[in-house]
């Protein structure tokens, strides 16, 4: 086996944060296989990945590309807890790496990273089907199948890590940035509100699904569930119809966001779900939500411009032209459009999103804008107050978790 050059690096995301030591990383390839395998070593517990750089041609090195070093087989892409041993990964860059394969003399390195499990990469997957295998990756490219692959929308919960810490951001809109969300020429005007304008500070960052919560997920994580008919038909769709105290539970079993804090009903979606993967998933805020419909930006959209073709390439409406005459429940399933900038889809249009928000009549809010209502209506801030315990098929959710690795090694 001939020998390349090497290279090793961590990952510290803030000061006073632990990070392990990456050491002793070397790298060779097998001349008859082209097989590359990489040992490296780290001296603490860390989730670990790893990156192929090529030299350019004036000796600075770029990264191949996410997508290309798809396929490492080892201990990467997870939490690795043995310390101060040899750890070896395989990787055949020929199924991948459309070069060829071939990495030859000097012109490659491999750069392992490790990161803390309180500063985890930015994609958390979690294997339904085994929950204790929870795989992180630096970018949705890196993922072993495309984002978009329904294999993530049924058999895994992908979440994408949202850097919030202290990071102030406006919530709401106003009339003169936001004429069309505000226009009075719809019915129901008075029932949607575009929100109340005011500063916001998130403490944490978290962790949030990039589609919304779907049948199969459901039916795969929730075992008391009954439901069934042509709502339930379709494993892709968001969950229909599923009212805020079912979720999670309500006050009349003792749980009232956020005087009960985390806490939610036995037996609940929620609790089953979290007893399943062994992570303290919930609805979002609504400050979380908004911070990560926004994606950065403060006017009405995530986009340019609020305009019915923005809308239209990010999510269902009443008369999307994707649908015949009048979008309908039978048009709708999650990820048929473009992600806004953060790579979550669905945030406008499609379902109206629990909250855990709520209001003094005990109504709850819910965000995004339901495939039966008005483009104009659908905005980063549009917001619904609704009864707990109701919900049509309009309604659906989303999951967060706290970006803190579990401690899971499989």
């Amino acid at each position: 086996m001939k020998k390349f050059m090497l290279s090793a690096a961590a990952f510290c995301a803030l000061p006073g944060w632990s990070t392990a030591v990456v050491d002793n990383v070397a790298f060779s390839q097998v001349a008859n296989d082209r097989r590359v395998i990489v040992t490296y070593t780290i001296d603490e517990p860390a989730i670990v990945t790893v990156d192929v750089q090529t030299n350019r041609g004036d000796g600075v090195f770029v990264s191949i590309g996410d997508k290309n070093v798809r396929g490492f087989v080892g201990e990467v892409n997870k939490l690795v807890t043995k310390v101060n041993e040899p750890v070896t990964l395989t990787w055949r860059p020929d199924f991948t790496w459309g070069w060829g394969g071939r990495i030859e003399g000097e012109n490659a390195k491999v750069v392992v990273t490790a990161w803390a499990t309180n500063a985890p990469p930015d994609y958390m997957v979690v294997n339904i089907l085994d929950p204790d295998e929870v795989r992180y990756y630096v970018s949705a490219e890196a993922l072993p199948y495309d984002v978009t692959n329904d294999v993530y929308k049924t058999d895994y919960l992908v979440m994408r890590r949202i850097h919030a810490a202290g990071r102030p951001f406006r919530m709401g809109s106003t009339k003169l940035e936001n004429e069309k969300g505000w226009y009075e020429g719809f019915s129901g005007v008075g029932t949607y509100d575009q929100g109340e304008v005011r500063m916001a500070t998130l403490t944490d960052d978290y962790y949030i699904g990039i589609y919304e919560f779907t049948i199969g997920q459901w039916m795969r994580l929730v075992k008391k569930t009954t439901a069934s008919g042509g709502a339930w038909s379709n494993a892709v769709r968001p969950v229909p119809g599923v009212k805020h105290d079912v979720i999670r539970g309500g006050t009349a079993d003792g749980i009232d966001w956020p005087t009960t804090g985390d806490k939610v009903k036995t037996d609940s979606p929620i609790d089953e779900i979290r007893k399943a993967l062994g992570l303290m998933l919930d609805l979002p805020t609504e400050a979380q939500w908004e911070y990560a419909c926004r994606a950065g930006t403060s006017t009405a959209v995530y986009g340019p411009e609020h305009t019915e073709e923005f809308i239209a390439e990010n999510g269902w409406y009443r008369t999307h032209p994707k649908a015949n005459n009048n979008t309908s429940w039978n048009d709708v399933y999650v990820g048929a459009f473009k992600s806004n900038p953060w790579g979550l889809y669905d945030m406008l249009g499609g379902q109206w999103e629990w909250c855990l928000d709520g209001i003094e009549n005990g109504y709850r809010v819910a965000r995004s804008g339901g495939w039966n209502i008005w483009w104009q209506r659908i905005t980063s801030s549009v917001r619904l107050e609704k009864d707990p315990n109701k919900a049509d098929n309009t309604f659906g959710f989303r999951l967060v978790a706290p970006c803190i690795a579990p401690y899971k090694t499989k």
